[in-house]
């Protein structure tokens, strides 16, 4: 099956990416680094108090919101593989992967007061680092691979 809508293939692109992140989260928290906080308490705290993560209407929340987060990242990262070109896709994907939503979202805003959950641990923020690693390099090179036009 070949697909030509790019909005639709960025979209995939960016599930696809999410599942091998959302893995290293999960595997992070409780293995590796014990990080604080996972990826979708994280974005379920921009709505939720901390206590209201874990629920499981929160944690359906977070991911979703974790997901729709991975989404427009994943199109922005398309975009701008098509505006600069396919070269240095890794680069073009970890950039924007960690420069907008680790920086940006992580760092910024929600020490801003957005968010009711704040990762001001260092093993989660490792985690999210090397997470948004993760997404930033499978993204466009899943894109990279996968796009019908150039």
């Amino acid at each position: 099956m070949k697909i030509e809508d790019t909005f639709a293939l960025d979209t995939i692109s960016a599930l696809v990416a999410s599942i091998p992140q959302l893995l290293f989260d999960w595997i992070s928290h409780y293995y590796l680094f014990r990080a604080k906080y996972q990826g979708y308490q994280i974005s379920a705290g921009i709505y939720l108090y901390n206590h209201l993560t874990n629920d499981p209407m929160g944690i359906a929340l977070g991911l979703i919101v974790w997901l729709l987060q991975g989404i427009s990242l994943g199109i922005i990262i398309t975009l701008i593989l098509k505006y600069f070109g396919r070269d240095f896709w890794w680069l073009k994907g970890l950039v924007v992967s960690n420069g907008f939503m680790y920086i940006w979202i992580y760092g910024f805003i929600l020490t801003l007061g957005g968010g009711k959950v704040v990762p001001f641990d260092m093993r989660t923020n490792w985690t999210i680092l090397l997470g948004n690693t993760i997404f930033g390099l499978l993204t466009p090179y899943q894109r990279t691979d996968f796009s019908t036009k150039s």
